[in-house]
């Protein structure tokens, strides 16, 4: 009686495991899902400029954002938001200037 008793509960603690994981699972699943879908709705709000000869990007912050804003962070922003590793820029390139610093 009591081996009975011991293989009934082995198969019931794998089953509880199981069960146990998959919901575990399941809740990561519905997260990861529930973040993927948040942050394809959020669309970066930027707006797109044409280079033109003599812009430099001290004077594109100076007129998106005026005076009152952290030059330097607004230009390490606009870098980081357009892939540069430079602050070079060039006549007829496209920069994105983000909306909201």
């Amino acid at each position: 009686m009591m081996v009975k008793k011991v293989k009934r509960w082995k198969i019931n603690k794998k089953v509880f495991l199981h069960r146990i994981l998959t919901l575990i699972l399941s809740v990561l699943m519905v997260l990861i899902i529930t973040n993927t879908v948040i942050a394809a709705n959020l669309k970066p709000e930027y707006k797109e400029v044409t280079i033109k000869s003599g812009d430099t990007l001290w004077d594109l912050v100076k007129s998106a954002y005026g005076s009152n804003v952290n030059i330097e962070k607004a230009i390490y922003e606009i870098r980081k938001l357009n892939h540069k590793t430079t602050s070079d820029i060039y006549p007829g390139e496209k920069l994105k200037i983000p909306l909201n610093l």
